[in-house]
């Protein structure tokens, strides 16, 4: 791990802020990516840098090599930001290949248990890969590719039950009422997801949506 380097970021990178305003953060290094903090903390964002380093020994290379920053945002994301659905955990910005956690109420430890049992890091880059397979901000989820594996995975006998028909998640059906093209993005972030886990969702990717399974399999080299 190297030194910590020390920068100001405006809105453009912390997402939240009031437009005028700038905010001094310190950065550090692993592999590839730089995960930034508050310099001096105000003590509303509850993660630390740590939290997310440690996080990232369990995400591959193969999708580590797409996320060039993490930033510990101490805002809210705004109401009418582009990024800001349904008070999320966490966001992303394909463009500039960032993920950024909003402060939340919840303490340390809570987070920490989220960040780690819902492999937040994992499906975030998924996000990011999702929107730059075609160049930035064409999103691939949205493409004939995508919906043809879609397709053809319902025809697929599950074993595991209560999976919803035509997604892949509970979170990527819930999505699709605020739009389709949003639940896309997260059926594709989440097949993502599963796919990086060789403990135990990869299995079930190749099992239950192997369509899926072999598009990513293409991908991810």
């Amino acid at each position: 791990m190297s030194d910590r380097e020390i920068r100001e970021f405006g809105p453009d990178v912390v997402w939240g802020m009031p437009d005028d305003q700038k905010i001094k953060m310190t950065g550090t290094r692993q592999k590839n990516i730089t995960v930034w903090e508050e310099f001096r903390p105000i003590g509303t964002q509850h993660l630390k840098s740590e939290d997310i380093i440690e996080e990232l020994k369990n995400v591959p290379d193969f999708l580590s090599k797409y996320i060039a920053l993490i930033v510990l945002s101490p805002f809210d994301l705004l109401k009418n930001s582009p990024f800001a659905t349904r008070n999320p955990f966490a966001s992303f910005n394909a463009y500039s290949a960032e993920i950024l956690f909003p402060k939340r109420p919840e303490d340390r430890n809570f987070l920490k248990t989220v960040l780690s049992n819902h492999l937040t890091l994992q499906h975030e880059a998924g996000h990011i890969i999702d929107g730059n397979i075609r160049g930035p901000n064409r999103f691939y989820s949205t493409g004939m590719e995508w919906l043809e594996a879609m397709c053809l995975d319902t025809k697929v006998k599950h074993t595991a039950p209560d999976l919803p028909k035509y997604y892949i998640s509970e979170n990527a059906e819930s999505t699709k009422e605020i739009g389709e093209g949003l639940a896309l993005m997260e059926d594709f972030a989440d097949s993502v997801m599963f796919f990086s886990d060789e403990r135990r969702w990869k299995k079930f990717l190749k099992r239950e949506f192997p369509n899926r399974y072999k598009t990513l399999d293409g991908l991810l080299k």
